[in-house]
């Protein structure tokens, strides 16, 4: 070991931010996109949001033990990368917002009944099957994203992971076995709020590519920008970019050299609202088509992914093939 590397100073917080400086914070980005700002200023606000409140709790840790000058400094990392990790489906959903086709419901409760659940513990592939939402339930789950696309009235089931590191066999299953469970009786659900539903997948999110979810059912890193049919991986890039950026001025390796290190957050950062519909559609009833009409339609298979764009394309294949066999 070089001298040098014996000697180099350790990441800390700066001694100006232990000492309680308040971090520039008011309380009014939730409402940036409503006022007109830009969709990168709104990821600049949530990315400056995390590592202040991140920076809260550090200041409010208790020494431990082993760690001690260094317990403040683990803490905060610590938050921050378990807070980025639950505003991924936030980031999605504000892009999505863009786009005027995409209705995107946020942590939204779905039943996992007794029936579904016996389909998919018997079925690798469930494909055309449809169940009810309101008997035999047995427990709910809490879905992080909910796309609809309105023209296709596709809803895509989305749970999001961090994928930073592998995860356990038991754990990927679950999450897999639970989204296939949802998706079932997903439209029997939404539709008996208000949304009119054709057809229903699921998919797993994985941001970093390193969870181990089956690989038939996970979408990869920048793979969900051609999944939704919309650009959301810049998106999820700057979040990162502007995070490190808030930690680079606030974990300073010449912390005590240097004592005008701590950041200053002048972005207006709350955490962003819920995206969440506020106008409930007709409670029509989806019109069912008559079974001499659907023949070649596709039918959604619950044993892999598909995203709304795959659908779409899909769909308008299957027209096309419609159309060949019409008498002229």
């Amino acid at each position: 070991m070089s001298h040098h590397t014996r000697n180099r100073p350790v990441a800390r917080l700066s001694r100006r931010s232990l000492a309680g400086r308040q971090l520039h914070n008011p309380n009014r980005s939730s409402h940036l996109l409503k006022t007109g700002a830009s969709l990168d200023e709104a990821i600049d606000a949530l990315a400056y949001s995390i590592v202040h409140n991140a920076h809260a709790t550090a200041e409010s840790s208790e020494d431990d033990p082993m760690l001690g000058a260094f317990t403040h400094t683990a803490s905060l990392l610590r938050s921050v990368v378990t807070r980025a990790g639950q505003v991924i489906p936030d980031v999605i959903s504000l892009a999505l917002r863009q786009d005027e086709n995409y209705t995107v419901l946020r942590e939204h409760k779905l039943p996992l009944t007794r029936t579904a659940t016996e389909v998919v513990k018997n079925n690798q592939s469930s494909p055309g099957i449809e169940l009810r939402s309101d008997t035999q339930i047995l427990d709910t789950f809490d879905a992080d994203l909910i796309v609809i696309e309105s023209k296709t009235r596709h809803a895509t089931l989305i749970e999001c992971v961090r994928g930073s590191v592998p995860l356990s066999g038991p754990r990927t299953k679950a999450l897999v076995h639970k989204v296939r469970v949802a998706a079932l009786s997903a439209r029997s659900a939404l539709e008996a709020e208000g949304h009119r539903i054709n057809s229903v997948s699921g998919a797993v999110y994985d941001r970093y590519g390193r969870s181990g979810h089956e690989d038939a059912m996970t979408v990869r890193s920048d793979a969900i920008d051609e999944f939704l049919g919309v650009a959301v991986i810049r998106y999820l890039d700057r979040l990162d970019e502007r995070i490190r950026e808030a930690l680079e001025k606030m974990v300073d390796p010449t912390a005590d050299e240097d004592a005008g290190t701590a950041v200053d957050v002048r972005h207006e950062c709350e955490a962003v609202d819920r995206a969440r519909t506020d106008r409930q559609q007709s409670r029509e009833s989806t019109v069912r088509t008559s079974s001499g009409s659907v023949q070649s339609r596709p039918s959604v298979d619950l044993s892999r992914s598909i995203g709304p764009a795959e659908w779409r394309r899909m769909l308008e294949a299957a027209d096309r093939d419609d159309a060949c066999f019409l008498p002229n």
